[in-house]
């Protein structure tokens, strides 16, 4: 309809009207833009119409006229109204400004354009309310590139926003590798290999740990060596050592800390036996497992020879027993005047010592075995000493008036009351032989 024919049909003015076809271009037409002058002008027009009404009684004709265009007019606002109703309906409220976020991939080669689900739109309307927009449209799609970031223009209606997105793909610009795996004689390094962790260093700074990398020429790991590799990876490549763990072994130790005494059995197995490995880098580790050619049983006054195996190496453990002999025990034993171990008896303590006298007294224990003897030596009742003997089974008794030479360990003073119930101290030593 035009500007004539909308004045004609509603009553109202250029101004109005103008008004009304400006909003409508907009997309905003609202009742507020033409309503207090179209209701004014309604309400004036109704007025006029009673009092021509009232005033020209027996005008059928006029009246009848100024009624059509009352009704006309109340019909023609009425239909606008409705318009203005309908298209805000329609058209939703109106948009400020824009947000827009992007949460897509940045891989290289992404292409930011209006098909690309991760870019996220949301428009804030007057109230400052969120709605979310997907007719939006971008002017110069682009695509993302390695090492650089892509801007798009965001548009919706007449509003715009600008979004930058950062390519999260980086030039490889070097890799280094590290190996936790089993570096034991025998291990070969190649691209199966678990052990190995090779890291890709890219121009951005990040760094990751990568799959796919190879060994072009696999090694294995030797006892006393180590193997160098080299990793490729997409064209780049770093060189690792690899220390084998397994060392030769040099010689073997043993110690016994067992006890020495006549007749001990010593033989594989034995937990007081440490057999020791010494590698050639200079290591020790003690080892199970080892053998032994044959036993050996310790001999009083005699040095046994325990040979070892473990391996291929073998070592002889030398063990002393520390039982002498009855000939060796004797020769150990020094003479001693009774002065000396009179008058200082702590002095003497644990030495070996022998006495040769008379036996003054003989007593024997219920076994037999242990004689306890009062000796003077040299025969001088005034030097006497107290003898404690375990004689072998099957001995010939020892009695008083017997002249012998005892061998033994001194053990200080002994004092005992005698039958007299006199009080009596005396030099006392414990003997292993008597003669």
């Amino acid at each position: 309809m035009n500007r004539e024919a909308q004045k004609d049909s509603s009553g109202l003015s250029d101004d109005v009207i103008e008004a009304d076809e400006r909003n409508y271009d907009k997309g905003s037409f609202t009742a507020e833009a033409v309503n207090e002058e179209r209701f004014r002008d309604f309400y004036t027009d109704a007025a006029e119409d009673s009092k021509e009404e009232q005033s020209i009684e027996g005008a059928a004709e006029g009246k009848t006229g100024k009624k059509k265009k009352t009704i006309f007019a109340i019909l023609g606002l009425a239909v606008a109204a409705l318009v203005v109703v309908l298209f805000a309906f329609n058209s939703g409220p109106r948009m400020e400004s824009l947000e827009v976020a992007y949460d897509g991939d940045t891989a290289a080669g992404t292409v930011l354009d209006q098909s690309n689900k991760g870019i996220k739109v949301v428009g804030l309307d007057q109230e400052g309310e969120k709605h979310e927009i997907t007719d939006w449209t971008i002017e110069k799609p682009q695509t993302l590139e390695m090492d650089s970031s892509a801007t798009v223009t965001i548009n919706y209606k007449d509003l715009s926003r600008k979004l930058t997105v950062d390519c999260s793909t980086s030039e490889l610009v070097g890799i280094s590798a590290a190996y936790n795996g089993d570096a034991e004689a025998g291990v070969v390094l190649d691209s199966e290999n678990a052990g190995f962790e090779v890291t890709a260093s890219y121009k951005n700074g990040e760094e990751e740990v990568v799959s796919g990398w190879t060994i072009e020429t696999p090694q294995t790991l030797a006892a006393d060596s180590t193997a160098a590799v080299v990793i490729d990876y997409e064209g780049k490549q770093c060189s690792l050592d690899v220390i084998c763990t397994t060392i030769s072994i040099e010689k073997i130790k043993a110690e016994y800390s067992g006890s020495t005494k006549a007749g001990v059995e010593i033989g594989e197995g034995s937990s007081d036996v440490t057999v020791t490995a010494v590698y050639k880098n200079g290591e020790t580790q003690a080892v199970t497992g080892w053998t032994v050619d044959e036993p050996v049983t310790l001999e009083a006054g005699k040095t046994s020879k325990l040979k070892i195996h473990y391996g291929d190496h073998e070592c002889t453990l030398k063990i002393e027993c520390t039982d002498m002999s009855e000939k060796q025990y004797k020769a150990k034993c020094k003479t001693y005047s009774y002065e000396e171990i009179a008058r200082d008896p702590d002095d003497y303590k644990g030495k070996k010592a022998k006495f040769s006298g008379t036996v003054l007294q003989a007593l024997e224990s219920d076994d037999s075995r242990q004689v306890d003897i009062r000796l003077a030596i040299d025969g001088d009742y005034d030097q006497v000493i107290y003898v404690v003997y375990y004689k072998p089974e099957g001995s010939s008794r020892i009695l008083e008036d017997d002249t012998i030479t005892v061998y033994g360990e001194l053990a200080g003073l002994y004092s005992y009351t005698s039958t007299m119930n006199k009080p009596i101290t005396l030099p006392i030593i414990y003997a292993l032989y008597a003669d």
